[in-house]
């Protein structure tokens, strides 16, 4: 059952997000949930954002989770079945602090804990999956 949702206006092209001053809203609690998309394996990708883990599911071909946030990272809930995550980190500053938050978080809740950074030059996983599609 849903527990919130994420809105992202986008612009009129549909390309990217529109000119608004918040193109992301939330509608209910977001801490400790997440965009979960190919459901729930035992290794799993986590990602800040949606576009992300759309990206980082279809290059590592497994469940990816959006925690719609850096600061919600960390705060995620998984299954039991859960014993491996993958976290797809972006290449700024707050990012690799959420990342690094996060693994410690879980590695503290017995998981194991993987970081991935996008390749060089690109500012996360999103970016690098477009970069290779043109």
């Amino acid at each position: 059952m849903p527990a919130a949702i994420q809105r992202t206006f986008l612009n009129d092209a549909g390309t990217g997000k529109a000119a608004v001053p918040k193109p992301k809203l939330s509608l209910g609690p977001i801490a400790h949930n997440a965009v979960r998309i190919g459901g729930t394996a035992s290794e799993i990708c986590v990602t800040e954002g949606l576009e992300d883990a759309m990206s980082l599911r279809q290059m590592l071909l497994m469940p990816a989770w959006a925690a719609c946030g850096a600061g919600v990272m960390k705060t995620l809930q998984f299954p039991s079945q859960v014993r491996s995550v993958v976290i797809g980190a972006d290449d700024d500053e707050a990012g690799q602090n959420a990342a690094h938050e996060a693994a410690d978080a879980f590695v503290a809740r017995g998981l194991e804990v993987r970081i991935l950074r996008p390749l060089e030059g690109f500012k996360d996983f999103n970016a690098e999956l477009m970069a290779r599609k043109l």
